[in-house]
């Protein structure tokens, strides 16, 4: 991964010495982003990818609605067609009643991908660096919701959540190296990934 970053000009590589975990790790680069003026940040797990437009997406979702602290996309699993079991979970056992043709209002969704406000993590801070991994997000959550501020999946934004990553993909390094790089360079957004 390291070499087809350094490809880009305009992506600064932080690598840390040590495995910080998730919290600590994202910490550094949502302080590094806020800094440098970013409007919002948008994480994403190694264990993912991104459909075209997801970012863009996101985006739009975020900046139309000043309540939302975080919005994150549908999570499908590895084969593309049908939602993460896990992010199901939550997705459709809450109550809908806000929910739009472009967003659904969730009290719960996992940092699998989140674009987070800049408004938000002022109020809110950064994550907290007791978690290790796990937790982390879910702590989050209720610390955003305690802000005020409301948590979205934007229903046409997609991410696939492959738990099993196949390490030698081609698909995967494409999407990888292409969509999130090409998506980041073209954004109309102030965005750290």
């Amino acid at each position: 991964t390291i070499p087809i970053i350094k490809e880009y000009n305009a992506i600064e590589l932080i690598q840390n010495k040590n495995n910080l975990g998730f919290g600590k790790a994202n910490n550094i680069g949502i302080d590094l982003a806020l800094n440098k003026g970013a409007d919002a940040i948008f994480l994403l797990n190694q264990d993912t990818w991104i459909f075209e437009n997801t970012i863009s997406n996101l985006a739009e979702v975020l900046f139309e609605n000043s309540n939302l602290g975080i919005v994150s996309p549908l999570h499908f699993s590895a084969e593309e067609s049908i939602l993460d079991e896990n992010f199901n979970t939550y997705y459709n056992r809450f109550n809908k009643e806000e929910d739009s043709e472009l967003l659904r209002i969730v009290p719960f969704v996992n940092a699998a991908a989140w674009l987070v406000s800049k408004e938000c993590l002022s109020k809110t801070g950064y994550f907290d660096p007791i978690f290790n991994h796990y937790g982390e997000d879910r702590n989050y959550c209720e610390r955003v919701k305690y802000h005020g501020f409301k948590i979205g999946v934007a229903k046409k934004a997609a991410i696939c959540h492959d738990r099993i990553v196949k390490l030698n993909s081609n698909k995967i390094e494409l999407q990888s190296k292409y969509l999130v790089l090409n998506e980041m360079i073209n954004c109309n957004h102030s965005l750290f990934f």
